[in-house]
């Protein structure tokens, strides 16, 4: 194709512009597209960036919540009974009655992992005769791994 640009003139120029001006299209479309590429890639690392971000504070404040209630749990422990039954109802609550299977499931975990609670049964008024806090009296059920006064 050269030796014959070479004796053809001006229809040579022309397949070489032309050939230049396909390459320069080429080269463009191929900046554009490593240009879009870059982009998203930028993009995916600062959302991926402040992912992680959100994450550790999260963890943080999982820590600190995790520390604040560690440090809470070491109060209670060394409560009594009618201490600890107190502490609840001056936060208009009470020890909890077990009456329902998700109660007891969730008292057996807690008992599993190594939590002490208290539970709102005793036999303070009578003893031997167990009763809730709301002055019911206890049915067939188990009582699992919890201090009993």
């Amino acid at each position: 194709v050269f030796w014959s640009c070479l004796s053809g003139g001006s229809r040579c120029l022309v397949l070489i512009t032309v050939g230049l001006g396909v390459i320069c299209v080429l080269l463009l479309v191929f900046i554009i597209l490593q240009h879009i590429t870059i982009t998203a890639e930028r993009d995916l690392i600062k959302s991926n960036k402040n992912t992680v971000e959100e994450f550790k504070q999260t963890i943080n404040s999982l820590q600190d919540n995790h520390t604040d209630l560690m440090q809470k749990n070491s109060k209670l422990e060394s409560k009594s009974w009618s201490d600890s039954r107190q502490y609840c109802r001056d936060r208009a609550a009470d020890l909890v009655i077990i009456n329902t299977e998700e109660k007891q499931v969730s008292l057996f975990i807690s008992s599993i992992v190594g939590e002490s609670v208290w539970i709102g049964l005793s036999d303070r008024e009578q003893e031997g005769n167990m009763k809730w806090v709301d002055n019911s009296t206890l049915k067939q059920g188990f009582i699992f791994n919890c201090r009993i006064c």
